[in-house]
């Protein structure tokens, strides 16, 4: 039987695996908690394909599109993106860093 450990472990190598680290977003981890705790301080921006959505999202979450149809709405927040992984979600967050600077 496998421990959560374990699970944790292979979980965390198969992310690894993806090659993550080139986003550059080691710094910018924010967690559930501080959202839970604040969250008119967020907005998450779900970075997942519509297929994907459509299964489900995390409620009060918005789209990418929506979010770049009007970032001016989110100028007070700081901006969650997720995905399922990690992968979509590091790409959409450097793609949308790129465009601020």
């Amino acid at each position: 039987m496998t421990t959560v450990e374990e699970k944790q472990k292979s979980l965390n190598d198969t992310v690894k695996a993806l090659g993550t680290d080139k986003f550059e977003l080691a710094e910018a981890t924010v967690s559930v908690a501080a959202i839970i705790e604040s969250p008119d301080a967020f907005v998450l921006l779900d970075a997942r394909s519509e297929e994907e959505m459509l299964v489900g999202m995390i409620p009060g979450a918005i789209t990418q599109a929506a979010f770049e149809a009007s970032p001016e709405k989110y100028g007070d927040k700081e901006v969650v993106c997720y995905c399922t992984v990690g992968y979509i979600s590091g790409g959409a967050c450097k793609y949308l860093r790129n465009k601020v600077e």
